[in-house]
């Protein structure tokens, strides 16, 4: 079962270690399942070589809005602005899912890369780049699932 999550309890959930390089690895300790007013979780780089690595290690992170009838604006599941969000998945089955958006319902990207390893980006919603919407950056795509709409 999915632990239900508000903005102040993520991080609890998430365990984010800082290298003295500009690159941060967050690892999930737990499955995250957005509350009705919860926002996306969102990536701001301060550099252009800042580099993100989400590791899913297994777990799930549901935004929770994929059965909506309609769109709503600015609900997808991530948002990065500027510089490198990797996306693995250490342990298997990990996914980014439930986004229901105008743009992206699973991870919009602007100004910056997105390089999905591993892992999955499935079951979002969106009039326009259900799983990813890029504005202005780059999708690099290795061993990971970019899934239909759920």
């Amino acid at each position: 079962m999915a632990a239900r999550s508000t903005d102040n309890e993520i991080s609890r959930v998430l365990s984010v270690l800082s290298e003295p390089t500009r690159i941060r690895i967050i690892r999930l300790t737990d499955d995250i399942t957005a509350g009705s007013d919860n926002r996306a979780l969102h990536f701001h780089h301060n550099f252009e070589d800042d580099e993100i690595i989400l590791d899913l290690c297994g777990h799930t992170i549901d935004r929770g809005l994929a059965g909506l009838n309609s769109f709503q604006s600015d609900s997808y599941v991530l948002h990065m602005d500027g510089g490198e969000l990797i996306i693995r998945d250490s342990a298997g089955d990990g996914a980014i899912k439930g986004g229901n958006s105008d743009y992206a319902g699973g991870v919009y990207v602007e100004n910056g890369t997105l390089t999905l390893e591993s892992g999955a980006i499935t079951g979002n919603r969106a009039y326009d780049g259900g799983g990813v919407y890029i504005r202005d950056g780059e999708r690099r795509q290795h061993q990971g699932h970019l899934g239909d709409a759920g």
